[in-house]
């Protein structure tokens, strides 16, 4: 389930949302123009100095994370989970040892009652002062597209950085025909969870400066 495809079904979502939304485009576009600049390309360093980038990035993961269900585990002994319920109750659960439970990565993420219109793309929700600390590394519970804990995705931190290059540099780098399947965000469910159409994105127009040196492409 990992490795290439987690990363490419990521980056399919990623793109799908953002030429769906035009102002969110004209945002990631602006941001890297004034970090950047048009003379050359986005480079691994800069993706610190973009955070509505970033932004754009959560709210992929959170809205759909590509994993629904995270690794399984079993309980090595008797426990007892507490719950929150609608309405504030609270309802404790009686796990036998041997119990195998797992974790609903996507109904987290897409849960009403911890997210505003959760069915929206809204990248600024990330950086709100109430939201500006969560991040999708494991250490907040509100969205945990790779788990969390010691059995996290051990390639978490590499696949975050290939897919924030690729995305910023698609933006930073090409105007773009809005594909007419753009807006179809019907699921193909599986162990990752994928557009049911795969996404047809035209580059339209190179915005990068005439003096832009192409040869430079090939050093990224």
């Amino acid at each position: 389930m990992g490795g290439i495809n987690t990363s490419v079904v990521t980056l399919d979502w990623a793109m799908a949302e953002i030429l769906s939304n035009p102002r969110v485009l004209k945002k990631l576009q602006e941001e890297s123009e004034g970090v950047v600049g048009k003379e050359r390309m986005v480079g691994v360093e800069d993706l610190p100095r973009l955070p509505y980038m970033k932004a754009v990035m959560k709210e992929t993961l959170r809205k759909h994370p590509p994993g629904p269900l995270l690794m399984p585990h079993c309980s090595t002994e008797d426990c007892e989970v507490s719950v929150e319920e609608e309405g504030g109750a609270e309802e404790t659960y009686t796990l036998p040892k041997g119990t195998t439970m797992l974790v609903n990565a996507w109904a987290i993420g897409n849960d009403p009652a911890t997210w505003d219109e959760p069915e929206a793309f809204m990248p600024e929700r990330f950086l709100a002062p109430a939201r500006a600390h969560v991040d999708v590394r494991g250490q907040h519970f509100e969205v945990l597209p790779f788990g969390s804990g010691r059995r996290i995705c051990p390639a978490m931190g590499l696949a975050l950085v290939m897919v924030e290059s690729v995305v910023a540099s698609l933006a930073h780098c090409f105007e773009w025909a809005v594909p007419c399947n753009a807006g179809d965000m019907a699921e193909k469910y599986g162990l990752t969870v994928s557009r049911r159409a795969p996404l047809l994105a035209v580059p339209v127009a190179f915005r990068l400066s005439k003096t832009f040196d192409k040869q430079t492409c090939h050093n990224y």
